[in-house]
């Protein structure tokens, strides 16, 4: 909960500074105020920048010239002063200052490394632990890790195989610069090792959806001109991004739009983004033609309904209807003899019916729904979808001939596979593999299901697999639960652990019984009787505070999660929960301009029983070297350990195996 400020907050702030407010009404944190300082300077600033040391900006510079004029007596010697403790700094770091003349703290001086790289660069920039940019970036290239690292022509090429493709490119600049590459389809373009290797993007002809090409085709074949993707910056979507246009020709001012189910309903993968998804989309169909309308770009739109052998018909019906010149058409608009199969796909079909003794006739693969021509060993040809055949279908004027003759499963091959898994047949007649049947697995639990399904799918004992499942997702058992209860002084008084989300019974060292969950007793909650003798109170966060070398100048408490308002000894004053102080945090204004030391870590180490072997401090994100009291010894940063992170390897060891 924010605490509300007034007026009167303002000037019991002033006083402790000696000052004023002398505005007569405050109206939030961000609005600026008058003030008066204890010499009568008047200034104007917001609480919000006040509260955090803020103060007369003319007392502060009067204090620093002051200082200034005491040490040097005039600005020739400062700026002499400045120049001979600059050049000493270059030196220390192997270079120089090329520069004779120093003008302030923000004009630039040229400078030089001692790899003879020479730049321009203001005092305040080198003092800040600055130094040559050229160096700079080759250190942050070597010392990357990760996909952001350095790279090589080979490494390019390795990446391209493991997709089934070629790098085409014989040079590799660094991450952003574009390569030439090859997908197993044969499709070549270019793209940045960056998009390949973070993105994890590939072929953008392949990741096309087969209905949008064929939709692309036949505007190419129509018009006899090129229609390439296109995101252009005018036509920016209700949430402010950019929309694209499946295929846009600029020499005929006409664009298309192929929209699958998503465009009009609620289907498969787009489900989970709920019902606004397709409300939105609506919505952006409907800006993106009046976007297109305004620039006299014709939008055509070709709904997923459309079959692909009147797809050309319907784009002619609607280019006419837009008063679109469609040209003499000299040749036959048949999908199914352009090139936008798979060869690929083609090649497994076929291996498919090697397999089981069989051809694959055709020569194109466009879809899993589209049919293809096979023949079996016996030389029986049909027509049917890759999906039919993938799925275990084979030839169906040979398995009219099998259940006609003499059939190849009986009740004693069935009784021969459930033996085989450890099992038994229950049932006494057969009838086909399509039927049900009653099986009895060895742990003796019975249960139906079809012959195909067990000869086929693998399927058996339902029971036993949920079993599986349960053991492999279970990490504890009723052991675990009798250890942490031990280190509690407790007892646990169930006699089976079946899941984390179920209840437990427990016990506390002093008697009082309670039920609860494993989640929540492992995140060290313990007996709710014996925690509630110990509630917290203000003379907690007083006592709090009073450690800290501050205050806590709330009058009420409401419980340890809610906000308390806390003063420091600077007088900085903030809000924050009784826990956020107890797990460490204090003042945000002096934590921002406190500067850690090794000494910091140091101490930080010890209080976990550990040490911290680096001797020397740099930043938060720079990894020091830890040693744990078990021995180990292990990098991390300092931002991390100072959150609560500590040696991974005993944290590991205290987790129960699987």
């Amino acid at each position: 909960m924010q605490v509300k400020y007034n007026i009167k907050d303002m000037n019991d702030f002033a006083n402790k500074k000696n000052g004023k407010c002398l505005s007569k009404e405050y109206k939030n944190a961000h609005t600026k105020l008058d003030w008066e300082c204890s010499k009568g300077h008047q200034f104007r600033n917001t609480w919000n920048v006040v509260q955090q040391g803020a103060w007369c900006k003319q007392c502060t510079n009067e204090a620093r010239k002051g200082k200034w004029v005491n040490q040097f007596g005039d600005a020739s010697k400062f700026r002499k002063n400045e120049l001979n403790n600059l050049k000493a700094l270059a030196n220390r770091k192997c270079g120089k200052c090329l520069s004779d003349q120093y003008v302030n703290s923000r004009s630039k001086l040229k400078w030089q490394c001692k790899e003879g790289h020479t730049w321009e660069a203001s005092p305040s920039h080198i003092k800040n632990n600055r130094w040559c940019p050229i160096c700079g970036i080759k250190n942050v290239i070597q010392t990357r890790k990760g996909p952001t690292a350095l790279r090589t022509l080979e490494e390019m090429q390795e990446l391209a195989q493991q997709r089934d493709g070629k790098c085409l490119s014989k040079e590799y600049v660094n991450m952003t610069t574009k390569m030439k590459w090859q997908c197993k389809e044969g499709h070549i373009w270019w793209s940045t090792p960056f998009s390949l290797k973070r993105e994890k993007t590939w072929c953008p002809i392949c990741s096309t959806g087969v209905s949008e090409r064929i939709c692309k085709k036949y505007f190419e074949k129509i018009f006899g001109e090129k229609f390439t993707k296109k995101r252009p910056r005018w036509l920016i979507s209700s949430k402010g991004s950019r929309m694209e246009l499946d295929g846009f020709s600029d020499k005929l001012k006409l664009a298309f739009e192929y929209n699958g189910r998503q465009h009009y309903e609620d289907i498969g993968y787009f489900r989970k983004k709920g019902k606004e998804y397709v409300k939105k989309r609506k919505i952006d169909d409907k800006l993106k033609h009046t976007l297109c309308k305004e620039r006299k770009i014709v939008l055509i739109e070709v709904p997923y309904t459309v079959q692909f052998e009147d797809m050309g018909r319907y784009i002619i019906k609607k280019a006419k209807e837009n008063y679109i010149k469609v040209p003499k058409i000299t040749e036959e608009l048949n999908y199914k003899l352009w090139n936008i199969y798979s060869p690929e796909k083609i090649k497994e079909m076929k291996e498919i019916a090697k397999s089981k003794g069989g051809k694959c006739l055709s020569e194109r693969y466009i879809n899993q729904k589209e049919h293809l021509k096979w023949q079996c060993r016996e030389g029986h040809e049909w027509n049917a979808s890759s999906s039919n055949i993938t799925s275990g279908k084979w030839c169906p004027v040979c398995a009219i001939e099998n259940r006609k003759g003499s059939k190849k499963y009986s009740l004693d091959y069935l009784k021969k596979i459930a033996k085989e898994k450890g099992g038994e047949l229950l049932s006494k007649e057969f009838s086909s593999i399509k039927d049900k049947y009653a099986w009895k697995c060895k742990e003796g639990h019975i249960f139906k299901t079809t012959a195909y399904s067990v000869m086929y799918a693998g399927t058996w004992c339902p029971k036993c697999a949920v079993e599986r499942i349960k053991k492999c997702l279970r990490k504890y058992n009723i052991d675990d639960m009798n250890e942490f209860a031990r280190g509690k002084e407790g007892y646990c008084l169930s006699d089976k652990f079946i899941s984390s989300s179920c209840s437990l019974k427990w016990k506390c060292k002093e008697g009082h019984v309670w039920e609860q969950k494993w989640s929540h007793i492992k995140k060290d909650v313990w007996c709710p009787e014996c925690s509630g003798k110990k509630k917290l109170t203000l003379e907690h966060a007083h006592k709090l505070a009073k450690k800290n070398e501050g205050k806590c100048i709330s009058s009420s408490y409401k419980d340890h999660k809610s906000p308390l308002k806390w003063e420091c000894s600077k007088g900085h004053i903030w809000e924050t929960s009784y826990d956020c102080v107890r797990q460490g945090h204090w003042c945000p204004v002096c934590s921002r301009n406190k500067k850690l030391t090794i000494e910091d870590m140091k101490k930080i180490a010890k209080e976990k029983g550990g040490e911290c072997l680096s001797s020397k401090y740099i930043n938060a994100r720079t990894k020091l070297k830890w040693k744990c009291n078990a021995g180990h010894i292990w990098e991390a940063v300092p931002d991390s350990i100072r959150r609560g992170s500590w040696c991974r390897k005993c944290s590991s060891s205290k987790k129960i195996p699987l």
